[in-house]
């Protein structure tokens, strides 16, 4: 840490910078290995089978835990640890105590001499993971891909970095299926599906998985709806220094538009959505609008509750302005008895 300390990069030529990097990252990996050895271990020692396990003495409720705790890692790292433990481990044979060889034997020596790390190894034993080619291919696909990984690969490149990695584990993972893609897509067709959740705090909770043309498609129209024509707004908590002396009623770039990534998109996704519903089948001869009503008094004085129909929750004056601001008003008479008058 002193070299950190000291600041001792700012010194250095740009060669000895990158030289710097590359020494740090074969550290890095050799200390990874340090820790995916240890992970497995906490594996172990926390199975099932164990009279008591290493989680529960040290009040961990999981292996995840423990690796969170211990490393001071977030959720996703300990998860990557566990995973490149698993296929890199060591079991050992509960009838003769044999130490039994690595699901990925070969990736197991390539982390183990620095020449792969933890994400190398996530990265294709996801890619792998579940492969029909059976024992023989998957560890021939081992074989290869940690020798890409020391750069001795057949066609001689050097090493290539996670990225570069899962790719090639997913061309080895596409080769050794015979079947194709055909089975994927039976079980994508059978899970897919979107549900939406009750109201709750004036939300509703959106889950499900979508097909990857759906998803694109999602991806796209967010892409046109969003697609900048101005001027980049900054982020949130950036600070924007602007020079004008002209006053003028349109906002400033910086304060045009303060909504988050994930806001933007779901205002994009009404937009879809009320730009589509033109062109939907009708019900009840109509087609698929949104109302929101509310009274006439309760508009006028500001207070007072709208309400959408299909919703049993009350929603602001705001979102009727909304929908009669881009949609059309329509008055309604009713009596005491709520009847149209």
């Amino acid at each position: 840490m002193q070299a950190f300390d000291s600041d001792t990069c700012r010194e250095l030529t740009d060669r000895e910078v990158v030289a710097t990097l590359a020494a740090a990252g074969r550290l890095l990996r050799s200390a990874e290995a340090v820790l995916v050895d240890a992970t497995a271990h906490v594996m172990d020692r926390s199975d099932v089978g164990v009279a008591e396990k290493l989680t529960t003495a040290f009040g961990c409720r999981s292996v995840n835990e423990l690796v969170q705790r211990t490393t001071r890692g977030s959720k996703v790292s300990a998860s990557d640890l566990i995973r490149a433990a698993r296929v890199t481990r060591r079991p050992v044979a509960p009838s003769s105590g044999e130490v039994l060889p690595a699901e990925l034997p070969r990736m197991r020596d390539a982390l183990g001499a620095g020449a792969v790390g933890v994400d190398g190894v996530v990265a294709v034993a996801v890619a792998l993971a579940g492969c029909p080619g059976g024992m023989v291919g998957v560890l021939a696909a081992d074989e290869e891909l940690a020798a890409c990984s020391r750069g001795e690969g057949a066609d001689a490149a050097p090493p290539p970095c996670a990225d570069e990695l899962r790719q090639m584990a997913c061309v080895w993972a596409m080769f050794l299926d015979q079947d194709g893609a055909e089975p994927r897509e039976t079980r994508a067709l059978r899970k897919r599906g979107i549900t939406v959740g009750p109201c709750v705090d004036g939300l509703h909770a959106v889950r499900g998985h979508v097909l990857p043309e759906v998803a694109v498609q999602l991806r796209l129209g967010f892409d046109s709806v969003l697609n900048p024509k101005v001027e980049a707004v900054p982020a949130v908590g950036v600070p924007v220094f602007t020079t004008t002396d002209v006053e003028t009623d349109e906002p400033l770039p910086g304060e045009a538009d303060r909504r988050t990534r994930a806001q933007k998109q779901h205002d994009a996704l009404a937009m879809i959505l009320a730009a589509a519903a033109r062109s939907l089948p009708t019900l009840g001869g109509a087609a698929p609008t949104l109302v929101v009503s509310v009274r006439e008094e309760d508009l006028a004085s500001g207070r007072g509750s709208a309400h959408i129909g299909g919703c049993d929750e009350p929603v602001s004056l705001s979102v009727a302005r909304h929908v009669a601001c881009a949609g059309a008003v329509q008055k309604v008479v009713f009596d005491a008895a709520g009847r149209c008058a």
